[in-house]
């Protein structure tokens, strides 16, 4: 890509892919190099085959092997999903979660 359409890595914006393209070395390159933000589904590389884990430190905030969080309420115990915050540059990073 890089030696035979250099100028779509100038205007890119955006990588999509699906799982095929999970790989660490390629979405740090992309970002790293070109600052592409790459959209790439991810594949499930837990094995004890739970759904959510506990985020360490707490005992009501949830996460999936897709990164998503939930706070789990708890007087009735239904899970909801939290808000994705953005894209914080600076960062490099994720911005802050809140709840709906």
């Amino acid at each position: 890509m890089e030696e035979r359409h250099a100028e779509i890595l100038n205007r890119g914006e955006y990588l999509d892919g699906d799982k095929a393209y999970d790989d660490g070395k390629l979405i740090a390159r992309v970002w790293d190099r070109y600052e592409i933000k790459p959209v790439i589904d991810i594949r499930n590389m837990w094995k004890d085959g739970e759904e959510t884990k506990v985020v360490t430190g707490t005992w009501n905030i949830t996460y999936n092997y897709k990164g998503q969080v939930y706070c789990v309420c708890p007087k009735t115990g239904i899970r909801r999903e939290m808000v994705y915050g953005g894209f914080e540059r600076d960062r490099v990073t994720g911005g802050e979660t809140s709840t709906r």
